[in-house]
C-alpha cells in the first residue's frame, strides 16, 4: 500500500521538469523574491505587527500556523525564554479555522515586545505550507532564518547555538537534536549532516536555521504533490546545488 501511496510522487520527481512560471511577493521590508510554483497566494487579510525596537538583529522566527490553537502559546513561550537577546518574529496563520490566528494575538499583544519586530500575517485562503513560508521568508529581513511549526518548540539555549554554528562555517544551513515526545519518544536529527543518507528518506526535521541567501538560491520551497515534502524538496535542492549543512 505504501508503494502504491508514494508512486506518483516518485514518477514525478522522476520526470523531466517542465518550465514554470513565478510569482513574485511584494513585501515592504525586503527585495521580492521568487515564489514556487502553485496557487497564487492572497495578499494577508488581517495584520498585526510591534516588537520593542532597536538594531536590526541577525534571526528571524519564521512560524507557519494551521489549526494549532492548543500548540500556538507553548510555541511562542519557548521563544521568550530564548538565551539569544534579540530577534524578530513572522508568523503565517494560513486560514485557520479554529482559534489559532486569535490565540497568537492575544499573547503578541501581551508579550511582543520580546521580540525587535513581530509580524503576524493571516491570507484569507489557505495556500499550503510551502507557499506560507514562502511568504515569511519574504517578510523577513535578517541574515538567518529559523523555520518553526506552532506545534513545536524550542529548548532556551537554541537559536544562539544554531548562530554560532552558522558563523563558525560557510554551511547554508544548521539543524539541531529533536527530542521527541509521547509515542514516538525519543531523539531524531542524530547524523551528521551527509548528502547519501537523503536517499532512503528525509531524516532532517524541517526545524532548521537558514541562511536567507540561500533560500532565494535555491528557489524558495515549492509545493509537492504529497504533503509534508517541502522540506524533504529543499535539502534534496540543497544537494544538487553542491551545497551542505551542519
Amino acid at each position: 500500500r505504501m508503494a502504491d501511496f508514494l508512486r506518483p510522487a516518485l514518477d514525478m520527481l522522476s520526470a523531466p521538469a517542465e518550465p514554470q512560471t513565478r510569482q513574485t511577493w511584494r513585501p515592504k521590508t525586503s527585495p521580492a523574491p521568487s515564489s514556487p510554483p502553485g496557487r497564487r497566494a492572497a495578499a494577508p487579510a488581517f495584520t498585526m505587527q510591534g516588537g520593542k525596537g532597536g538594531p536590526q538583529p541577525r534571526v528571524t522566527v519564521a512560524i507557519t500556523l494551521y489549526n494549532y490553537e492548543r500548540y500556538i502559546v507553548q510555541c511562542l513561550d519557548s521563544l521568550r525564554s530564548q538565551s539569544l537577546a534579540s530577534f524578530d518574529l513572522v508568523v503565517v496563520d494560513d486560514a485557520s479555522s479554529d482559534g489559532s490566528r486569535s490565540a497568537c494575538a492575544k499573547w503578541l499583544k501581551r508579550r511582543g515586545r520580546r521580540f525587535r519586530s513581530f509580524q503576524l500575517l493571516s491570507p484569507a485562503e489557505n495556500s499550503g505550507l510551502a507557499v506560507a513560508r514562502n511568504l515569511a521568508f519574504s517578510r523577513a529581513a535578517t541574515e538567518f532564518v529559523f523555520i518553526l511549526d506552532a506545534d513545536n518548540s524550542l529548548y532556551p539555549r537554541c537559536l544562539e547555538r544554531l548562530s554560532q554554528a552558522l558563523d563558525a562555517c560557510d554551511a547554508d544551513a544548521a539543524y539541531s537534536f529533536l527530542n521527541l515526545t509521547g509515542d514516538e519518544a525519543g531523539l531524531k536529527n542524530t547524523l551528521a549532516w551527509r548528502p547519501d543518507r537523503l536517499r532512503e528518506g528525509n531524516i532532517i526535521d524541517a526545524m532548521a536555521l537558514f541562511r536567507r541567501a540561500a533560500w532565494r538560491r535555491l528557489g524558495c520551497y515549492r509545493s509537492q504533490p504529497v504533503q509534508g515534502w517541502e522540506d524533504f524538496d529543499l535539502w534534496l535542492s540543497l544537494i544538487e546545488r553542491g551545497d551542505r549543512s551542519v
